[in-house]
């Protein structure tokens, strides 16, 4: 099934048609969506899951592929758990019988060619119109083991007239990188850009709850060109769920202000000076905590804690959800008032409280 779309997001009729058009075209084989992490890539690639004018062109329906946490390259044993979870509910494939250990990388990647072969065979993939999304793959190549039409050499003996949706799968591609990936000769890629300033407001704005109608989503934002949704959605759960100046009675918009910038500044520097105007201007550690797991964290740490070498986060090699995510780890971990075991104690805690509000017994 297809993941929703966010409660609340902001339609991008350009960006959205470019991705449809491409994906339409019969061009080329797949389609990658491209933008640093936070950027909305997955959040279109659900729009476009849900065109009607794409579901239409795939009559035979659209499997949805989730690759986020998944190694790079990926394993033999994470390919049959993506495919096992794609097509479980189609007659003929029995994920159980596939559950085996390569011995040695040889015959991983062997194992990993004959499962490709025997799903597209099994379910017919190659002559149907499905479209196929693949959803936060780290590494482009990786494309390739869900790439269930034609081959290149088979793809050099046909016309151009005969590529693409008709009669054949289309795959969608979302990465994680915030590098431009090298997307693979047989795609085309539609590059996810930031929000803009009056994008950016516009989201705010609706992200804000009515009993908030307070804020003035123009004012908060800081003076920037671009901005992630992910921040703009971290910055409205700050401020929707929890006042950050309500403690200390500070001034409301130095507050906010200092508040908006720790999250959206675009420079790792002022990232970490904006996350000590926080604290200092009105922010909590539990607003900053909320900010760092229920996002950032998750995000880019798979165990939830920082790589060892997470304090050289921020070269040009990095997104800025990632400099920021490094600003925070840095303030929290050498900060005197909070301990790692409390950070740790509190992430626990933000989890059971998830699961009830969830309905969850566990």
């Amino acid at each position: 099934a297809v993941p929703p779309l966010p409660r609340v997001h902001l339609p991008r009729s350009d960006l959205h048609r470019a991705a449809a058009d491409a994906v339409l075209s019969g061009d080329c084989e797949a389609t990658f969506l491209c933008g640093s992490p936070g950027s909305g890539a997955t959040t279109l690639a659900r729009a476009l899951a849900r065109d009607p004018r794409v579901r239409a062109a795939f009559a035979d329906g659209v499997a949805w592929i989730d690759a986020e946490r998944s190694p790079s390259p990926l394993t033999y044993s994470r390919l049959v758990e993506l495919y096992g979870e794609a097509f479980r509910a189609t007659a003929g494939f029995d994920v159980e019988r596939h559950h085996l250990r390569p011995n040695d990388p040889d015959d991983e990647s062997v194992l990993m060619e004959d499962l490709r072969g025997e799903i597209s065979r099994t379910l017919g993939l190659g002559n149907k119109s499905v479209l196929i999304v693949v959803d936060g793959l780290r590494n482009a190549s990786d494309a390739e083991w869900f790439r269930f039409g034609s081959t290149d050499d088979e793809s050099k003996s046909r016309s151009k007239a005969d590529e693409g949706p008709p009669g054949s799968p289309h795959l969608v591609v979302t990465t994680t990188t915030a590098n431009e990936p090298r997307v693979p000769r047989w795609s085309t890629a539609v590059r996810v850009d930031a929000l803009n300033r009056d994008e950016a407001a516009e989201l705010l704005g609706r992200r804000l709850r009515p009993s908030n109608s307070k804020y003035d989503a123009e004012r908060i934002l800081p003076e920037s060109a671009h901005f992630s949704p992910l921040g703009v959605e971290c910055l409205s759960r700050i401020l929707t769920e929890g006042d950050p100046t309500e403690r200390r009675g500070q001034d409301e918009e130095v507050a906010l202000r200092a508040l908006a910038s720790s999250v959206l500044s675009p420079e790792e520097g002022a990232a970490r000076d904006n996350v000590r105007r926080l604290f200092s201007s009105g922010g909590s550690v539990g607003s900053v905590l909320q900010l760092c797991f229920s996002a950032f964290a998750t995000l880019f740490f798979d165990d939830g804690s920082p790589p060892a070498n997470h304090r050289g986060i921020g070269g040009d090699d990095s997104s800025v959800p990632a400099r920021i995510a490094a600003a925070f780890w840095d303030e929290l971990l050498t900060s005197k008032e909070v301990s790692i075991d409390q950070l740790m104690e509190l992430e626990r805690c933000a989890e059971a409280e998830s699961k009830l509000k969830a309905g969850d017994d566990g």
